[in-house]
């Protein structure tokens, strides 16, 4: 998948990545709150400081994403089940 973050002005709120191969994309500074990556392959893929809230995990590969700062607020995890907690940066907790 070829998203330029720069270009599309890092706009992907409730956007449906679901199934997707976006091996190595870079959601750098993304605003993706709501969105759809479940199943979608995700390893090594950027979201530095990305806005993840809400956004849906369940059955994502994550295998060496960078989530460094990003918020994950109130995410469903690669579980299916687990909501992450307010003020989870970096991690779901």
């Amino acid at each position: 998948v070829m998203w330029d973050p720069m270009k599309e002005r890092r706009l992907a709120e409730e956007a449906v990545f679901a199934g997707a191969n976006m091996i190595t994309t870079d959601f750098t500074r993304a605003r993706a709150r709501g969105a759809d990556f479940s199943g979608a392959d995700l390893r090594r893929t950027r979201f530095y400081r990305a806005d993840l809230r809400e956004a849906n995990f369940t059955g994502a590969n994550l295998g060496g994403t960078d989530l460094y700062n990003a918020d994950l607020t109130g995410a469903i995890w690669v579980d299916g089940e687990t909501r992450c907690a307010e003020g989870s940066v970096g991690q779901c907790r």
